[in-house]
């Protein structure tokens, strides 16, 4: 028998808790603010792969996703409600009293549709008091007759009399039940009975009350979120039925129809506690969308950010029936006039009820009324336990927004248990970004014609086979990790990896455009809101690979034809993008927008829809895009089998790696990094780098495994002698022998620095060896060594690293290289140009963060790795030890740290990216390093889940390069300086003014340093500020950290 998916999620606690903002903010660039990421607007996807909305733990929904591309936020809190729900309970009484709540429409009511009493005369009029009104009213539940009396007018009036009302007139016309029911029908809501508890199924997280019910306590709202599942269990004590939400999407593996269909499924469960019976009533209100618009909420920002809108014309409001295989929905569809659609937001959302003949349940609806009337609508049903399908449209001008409500009266036996099925959907067709005109995906599957019915049909018909789908696939994803070899006797971890790779999945449905070709455009996030971001894709598409392995197929084959594109349109990059005079410093900062061959960084934006839409740099010169494409395609390869995207694919691979050659200088093998020219664009590299140059050795690799794969026998040799020769200038650059890792990297000689080869030869033939015919590799031959070079420090090799402000600390291996480097140019400085001195700076011992990247994709393929075994022991333990252990233990490991673990300035440096944290997690798994392995996991669970909080949207990192200052303290204390002196003494701040991992997790350990300088009803809120200065994220929701689907793909 399969588990309950929600018994094994480690995200399980009340909405209090889960909606607490945690320890950690947004990082403040120089030249950019990230958009605000935190409990409170963040939250499980609900719905399809791109028809979604967001909903937190407390049941708001603060964002829409449903607009292709975009990142849409209400324009003040309320402004989007995708799930207002809304619930009462009393105890059936005949004899309750009834009462009169809007004198106004009973007054018309009576005036238009008169009802009389046995003896023929009015039972009200209009020029009665509400005293007079109220007292009739009353007399009026007694009169059993009433029905009887009234029954030819209430057909002449077409009085709507619910389920209940002519279920309880079958049975007997003059009864007390029969009598108030009726009342209460004719009534339309003027007049309500009165209930016990009443209140709003949106927690209070922001809004005291909703329509005028007050909002449930955040404390006693259970969650447990699995996605697609968000589980809620409503505890207050004051209602005696408990209630229970279970709100899913159908995110089923390898079912596109499923994934792509834009709807939700719910299934509210009732339970009557109490040996009484309850009359529980549920309402489902929803404004029309239809019509409405967005504007940008930053203005000149580059990022995803809108604003909603509320602008209307022609909305339009239907009941909607239709018989599925199980049971009647009947619900109510949203839309516009036919004819009159506008605005950002055209289509239908259908809201409504799956009834399976239940003579408990009784469902009402009115599919139109005033959303300004929407708190006495809301109360009406909620007292009333039902309402009519009454509108007066003939006021309507069409510019007024229209909202709908479905009621439903549940009567529970006392201990009775009802599981009642809902279903939402969202048909928002268009995608229409600029000249890109498209419709989504789910159109396929569902055409325009009957497209409602059809939709309703597919979500009701499968709404439990759905669930049995999902819960074999969590159910897999869970036994496959708890079974392994990694998760022996680790329950609690293995859950760990399960909660946040599940999670994962929901940026995915949030952040993409899916068309009706199979174009499928994950965003990479909302501050960066470029489309499948290559260099990140090949991190984050792991997820796509575990879900969806056919769109990956597709995706790559729309960057093959992005690659083998030209587009001679010039753009300037980087801060020169709109200074079309400046004198550019390089000529990389201007370029075509293709180039055949030149792999491209994305397929385009929401406001850019065509390849390359980047411009931060110029990634016709990047070095790791090229190998991260052909690997990319032999993994699509390795788990599709899909030999026919190679065979059309194999023009471009030769096209990128045709186009990185001849971007090799003569005499080397690799092409030379020349500042910000990969993935980790604010972090410069020069030369031959680990990055760039593993990612080089290991594409050429790749492409000699497509081409063997496709018999072509002709190009085998040629990269095979290649990828040798790159691997021979990889390992002599960069591997230091004495303290087993890479350095991050080195710049060789080259020669356009070599102005006179003769007197060069003349110079050092008597000094080095020659290697005759090749004077070049002679040079880098005699820098790249593990010998000491002492020797050659002589007064003249010093004075130039003096000159160029060389220090020759570090690492032997990087004061040999700088050494030999500076003797052969001081022996021969008139043979070089006087740029050659470049090559002294660009020497770095530091560790890297990402090392072995490109051995976990050769490795996944069984491919033979560019590095050695007894390599990648040193090189794990080196950045276990100095990017994670020593700089950041409490984060996980930092992008760039020296070769002793401290950090660097630059401050992509000490990003600690949490796709990176997936990538060196895997490299630990191959290694059979599952302690640490299990360890990194636990770090990154701690940080998104119980620290920052931001499950759902976890970021690109989190940065630890914030410093604390003593005017940082100021406002919380007059001792600030002497705080400070406490803080470094015990070791929370280090030399460096950064926040120590070793500062408490609890304020009761900080206040036994803070309560001698500061007041008691300052300490939580300087403890607060302490703890997010020292965890920051940099961008928030993004989709690298998909890459966590790669371990139980390894694990498999």
């Amino acid at each position: 028998m399969m588990k309950n998916p929600l018994d094994l999620t480690l995200l399980s606690d009340d909405a209090q808790s889960l909606c607490t903002p945690g320890a950690a903010a947004e990082f403040i660039q120089p030249w950019y603010t990230p958009i605000e990421t935190t409990p409170a607007n963040t939250g499980i996807a609900i719905g399809g792969i791109g028809s979604t909305y967001t909903m937190t733990a407390s049941a708001t929904t603060p964002l829409i996703n449903f607009l292709p591309g975009l990142h849409v936020e209400g324009g003040k809190t309320g402004d989007i409600r995708l799930q207002n729900w809304f619930a009462s309970e009393r105890e059936p009484n005949e004899s309750a009293p009834l009462t009169l709540v809007d004198i106004t429409k009973l007054r018309l009511y009576v005036t238009l549709f008169p009802v009389y009493r046995p003896d023929g005369s009015e039972w009200l009029t209009a020029e009665m008091s509400e005293e007079e009104v109220q007292s009739n009213i009353n007399e009026m539940a007694n009169c059993l007759s009433f029905y009887d009396d009234n029954k030819e007018g209430f057909e002449l009036y077409k009085t709507e009399l619910s389920p209940k009302t002519l279920e309880q007139l079958a049975g007997g016309t003059q009864t007390k039940m029969a009598t108030q029911l009726v009342l209460l029908d004719y009534f339309n809501d003027a007049v309500v009975t009165s209930t016990h508890w009443q209140a709003s199924l949106s927690g209070d997280l922001e809004e005291g009350s909703i329509y005028g019910q007050k909002t449930y306590a955040r404390e006693k709202i259970q969650n447990r979120l699995l996605y697609p599942y968000a589980e809620l269990k409503y505890e207050d004590d004051a209602h005696d039925v408990r209630i229970e939400k279970l709100h899913f999407s159908p995110i089923v593996r390898n079912d596109e129809k499923s994934c792509s269909a834009p709807l939700n499924l719910t299934e509210i469960k009732l339970t009557n506690t109490s040996a009484k019976v309850k009359i529980l009533t549920l309402a489902w209100d929803q404004e029309n969308l239809s019509g409405f618009s967005v504007v940008k909420k930053r203005p000149a920002n580059q990022d995803a950010g809108f604003l909603l809108q509320k602008t209307v014309r022609y909305q339009e409001n239907n009941l909607c029936d239709i018989e599925t295989e199980n049971g009647l929905f009947q619900g109510i569809t949203l839309g516009n006039k036919k004819g009159h659609e506008s605005g950002d937001i055209k289509g239908e959302l259908t809201f409504g009820i799956l009834t399976q003949n239940d003579p408990d349940i009784c469902v009402s609806r009115r599919s139109s009324y005033y959303s300004v009337e929407r708190d006495s609508t809301v109360c009406e049903a909620l007292q009333g336990g039902r309402v009519n399908n009454v509108f007066f449209d003939k006021i309507y001008t069409g510019r007024e927004q229209l909202s709908g409500i479905v009621t439903v009266q549940v009567t529970l036996q006392p201990g009775a248990v009802k599981n009642i099925p809902f279903v939402q959907i969202l048909d928002y067709p268009e995608i229409s970004l600029g000249e890109y005109q498209s419709q989504k995906k789910y159109t396929s599957f569902f055409p325009a014609e009957n497209r409602t019915e059809d939709l309703v049909k597919f979500g009701c018909d499968n709404f439990y086979s759905t669930r049995e789908q999902i819960d074999a696939d969590q159910n897999e994803l869970h036994e496959l990790l708890l079974n392994s070899d990694v998760y022996k006797g680790k329950a609690k971890s293995a859950a760990e990896l399960t909660t946040m790779a599940q999670n994962t999945l929901s940026f995915t449905a949030d952040a993409t455009v899916w068309d009706i070709d199979d174009k499928f455009l994950v965003r990479e996030c909302s501050d960066y809101p470029f489309f499948n971001s290559l260099d990140v894709y090949f991190y984050g598409s792991f997820s796509m690979m575990w879900l969806l392995p056919q769109v990956d197929t597709n995706t790559m084959r729309c960057f093959r034809d992005a690659i083998m594109a030209e587009n001679d349109e010039l753009r300037r990059f980087y801060v020169y993008l709109e200074l079309p005079n400046a004198k550019l410093p390089h000529p990389k900062y201007e370029g075509p927008r293709a180039r055949k061959g030149a792999v491209i960084h994305d397929l385009g934006s929401p406001f850019d829809p065509r390849p390359d839409a980047y411009n931060w740099h110029n990634v016709a010169e990047w070095k790791d895009l090229a190998p991260k494409y052909i690997l990319m395609l032999l993994r699509n390869y390795h788990f599709t089998k899909d030999v026919y995207l190679l065979e059309e694919c194999w023009d471009s691979v030769q096209a990128s790696l045709q186009y990185l050659k001849d971007m090799i200088l003569e005499g080397h093998s690799i092409p030379l990094t020349n500042g910000t020219d990969d993935t980790f664009d604010n972090l410069s590299s020069f030369g031959i780098t680990l990055y760039c140059g593993s990612l080089w050795v290991a594409g050429l690799k790749a492409a000699g495994e497509i081409a063997k794969i496709l018999k072509i026998e002709d190009v085998i040799d040629d990269l095979k002698e290649l990828e040798e020769a790159a691997s021979a200038s990889f390992n002599q650059a960069l591997w230091d022998k004495e303290n087993n890792y890479f350095h991050f990297y080195s710049y060789p000689f080259v020669k356009h620095y070599i102005t006179d080869e003769v007197q060069l030869k003349e110079k050092i033939e008597d000094k080095i060896a020659i290697n005759k015919g090749d004077l070049l590799k002679s040079l880098n031959d005699f820098v790249y060594t593990d010998e000491n070079s002492e020797a050659f420090l002589t007064t003249d090799v010093q004075s130039l690293l003096d000159t160029e402000g060389i220090n020759l600390e570090g690492t032997s291996f990087r004061r040999n290289k700088l050494i030999r480097k500076a003797f052969i140019i001081t022996n021969a400085k008139e043979a070089f140009s006087d740029e050659v001195t470049a090559i002294l700076e660009r020497e770095s011992d530091d560790s890297f963060g990402d090392p072995l990247l490109a051995d976990t994709y050769l490795e996944m393929m069984g491919l033979e790795t560019v590095t050695t075994l007894a390599q990648r022991q040193g090189v794990l333990k080196k950045a276990y030890e100095t990017n994670f252990k020593i700089n950041s233990p409490h984060v996980g490991y930092a992008n760039l740290v020296d070769s002793i673990g401290a950090p660097k300035e630059a401050f992509q440096a000490q990003d600690v990216w949490i796709g990176v944290q997936y990538s060196n997690a895997a490299s630990l798994l191959l290694a059979g390093e599952y302690d640490k392995f299990d360890e990194l996991i636990h770090t990154l669970y701690d940080n998104l889940y119980l620290k920052a909080k931001i499950p759902f949207a976890a970021p690109e990192g989190f940065n630890c390069s914030s410093t604390l200052a003593v005017g940082d303290l100021e406002p919380y204390t007059d001792n600030a300086s002497a705080l400070y002196a406490s803080l470094e003494q015990k070791g929370w701040v280090l030399d460096d003014a950064r926040i120590s991992p070793s500062f408490p997790a609890e304020l009761d350990e900080f206040a036994t340093i803070a309560k001698d300088f500061v007041a008691a009803d300052k300490l939580a809120e300087l403890f607060r500020f302490i703890q997010i200065t020292g965890l920051k994220y940099t961008a928030g929701r993004y989709f690298r950290p998909g890459m966590v689907f790669a371990l139980p793909m390894l694990i498999k």
